[in-house]
């Protein structure tokens, strides 16, 4: 988001630092035209300048993106998240995600990391989001509800009633770009891992 503001206040730097120099460059005063030539000179300088400082900014941003689905013992199923085309640029900064169940009353709930089961973590390379987990001989299904430091609160429900149900999973940072929402149906995604 605040780069594509950073780039409409360029847009609109140039577009009206371009227009008053060439006006006043073509005005009929003579007096006036060496103005405006100054005017477009300065407006060249500040768009070179000003796209240097944007490409700088967009080449350390941090950006995220799904990885692969891991089952561990408990037949707990995690996703990992790692910075996209394995380029560590830094951390992402007060990571932390969202789930939802679609047409259940589980929305938006916060899960944990693998890390610790906290509920927000810095991301260097990856880490892994706990995405639910499988009990009863998969009959039953547990997905997370994160308490505001770490653990979480298990939200019960039975497996064959919402494995053909899709869970969405957002990831939410302070400093780059969020990966596209993953959405798969929970069948999918525990076939999608060999135990």
């Amino acid at each position: 988001m605040r780069l594509i503001i950073i780039a409409i206040i360029f847009i609109i730097a140039f577009v009206i630092g371009v227009g008053l120099g060439i006006s006043i460059s073509l005005s009929m005063n003579p007096q006036t035209s060496s103005i405006g030539n100054i005017g477009i000179f300065f407006s060249g300088i500040g768009v070179l300048f000003s796209g240097l400082n944007f490409w700088s900014i967009i080449s350390k941003e941090i950006k995220l993106e799904f990885g692969k689905i891991t089952i561990d013992n408990n037949k707990s199923y995690f996703i990992r998240v790692q910075q996209k085309d394995g380029k560590v640029k830094g951390k992402a900064i007060n990571a932390e995600s969202r789930l939802t169940l679609e047409n259940t009353k589980y929305e938006y709930a916060p899960s944990v990391w693998a890390n610790g089961r906290k509920k927000v973590v810095n991301i260097g390379e990856h880490e892994d989001l706990f995405l639910f987990q499988l009990q009863n001989n998969t009959t039953t299904i547990i997905l997370p509800s994160a308490y505001e430091e770490k653990g979480f609160e298990p939200n019960t429900y039975n497996y064959d009633d919402v494995s053909e149900i899709n869970l969405k999973i957002q990831i939410f940072f302070d400093n780059g770009s969020e990966p596209k929402t993953y959405i798969k149906s929970i069948k999918e995604i525990v076939n999608s891992v060999s135990l």
